[in-house]
């Protein structure tokens, strides 16, 4: 399985809430994954049948370019370490097609893609303190806010 491409395209919410119950236990995750399912400005990639793993990518803007969230990304339990994670994220590199993609996660992972803590591109929230490093950007360098369509805009998300 771990050779197959990533399918890009829609999602029920419904076959992603499953997965990301059982591989994020301690977040809800359900409302944003339901809410970006619907957003035209996300693109979904996913492996297996049933589903396995899953990653948004939400265009978004940073000043007056386009750049790209990473994000929520899940694995089922019993199928990391296969490769699965690895192939999303590097099929979504592929898709920002160059943009500066930006990613709220950790660094010893992320590091991995060509991700590095990005202090030019602000996040549309506060971060804590704790969280900083985990603020990273891969691609094009560009400067400002990252300007997120309303499923990001929730606080709750970003702290």
């Amino acid at each position: 399985m771990a050779s197959d491409r990533p399918r890009i395209g829609p999602v029920d919410p419904s076959a992603l809430q499953g997965l990301y119950h059982a591989a994020f236990p301690d977040e809800d995750l359900a409302p944003l994954v339901t809410a970006l399912a619907s957003e035209p400005a996300t693109i979904h990639l996913t492996r297996g049948t049933p589903i396995v793993a899953h990653a948004a990518l939400t265009r978004c803007e940073i000043g007056d370019d386009t750049g790209y969230l990473l994000g929520p990304v899940a694995v089922a339990p019993d199928a990391q370490g296969q490769g699965h994670g690895r192939a999303l994220i590097e099929a979504a590199i592929a898709e920002a097609n160059g943009a500066r993609v930006m990613v709220l996660g950790d660094p010893a992972f992320y590091t991995k893609f060509g991700f590095s803590e990005d202090r030019a591109v602000a996040p549309p929230y506060p971060l804590p303190a704790a969280w900083r490093a985990a603020w990273q950007g891969t691609g094009r360098p560009v400067a400002g806010v990252l300007t997120v369509p309303a499923p990001w805009r929730d606080p709750a998300l970003w702290s």
